[in-house]
């Protein structure tokens, strides 16, 4: 290998490497906002006494299913999520994916075998 394709190819590790320490980082704080949160809806759901209709104990708002309660919770909780900043962190982690899809092995693999097909 010659000096300019080692001198490329150091480039190109040093980037995604960096790309990837990125994307931990991202998203170990979005893991971190999300199990707050949950949390914090696991402690609503308990002192509110929501149950579903089947009588089982939902333990995430997402699995509450009376669309009311859903979004009364979700209101009532508006400050606490803002406060964890989830969407900040969501939006952190969707940003250091954005990469070319070569980069990834989940990606090359499904382009390779769209080219076989």
């Amino acid at each position: 290998m010659g000096k300019t394709k080692q001198s490329i190819h150091a480039v190109l590790i040093g980037t995604l490497e960096l790309m990837q320490q990125d994307y931990w980082k991202a998203k170990k704080a979005f893991d971190q906002a999300e199990a707050k949160i949950e949390a914090i809806e696991k402690v609503y759901i308990a002192d509110n006494g929501i149950t579903n209709e089947d009588g089982t104990i939902p333990s995430a708002s997402w699995m509450i299913d009376n669309e009311r309660v859903f979004e009364k919770m979700h209101t009532d909780l508006k400050n606490q999520y803002e406060r964890f900043a989830t969407t900040s962190a969501r939006m952190a982690l969707k940003k250091s994916r954005r990469r070319p899809d070569c980069l990834w092995p989940e990606n090359h693999a499904a382009g390779q075998q769209q080219k076989e097909s």
